[in-house]
């Protein structure tokens, strides 16, 4: 896998669907931020990313249109 999207968005899946209540969903996004930041890639937290990683946490959204979506909002936001 590489490309940067995908990997955040794989993180988020995970992270999102996982064992922790109530804070799986902030913990997604964040992660997913640093990660992209790690790479050299900016987003800003923002009410729109927080209701995608409710569709992620509620499965209606998978890795790789989370990847999609992702790409999406950056290549928007540049």
């Amino acid at each position: 896998m590489d490309d940067v999207f995908e990997i955040a968005a794989m993180y988020a899946v995970a992270i999102a669907r996982g064992h922790v209540n109530d804070a799986n969903k902030r913990t997604a996004l964040v992660s997913v931020l640093a990660y992209l930041d790690t790479e050299g890639i900016s987003m800003k937290r923002s009410a729109q990313l927080e209701e995608i990683m409710v569709d992620v946490a509620q499965g209606l959204l998978d890795e790789q249109a989370l990847a999609d979506v992702l790409y999406a909002l950056h290549t928007a936001s540049n």
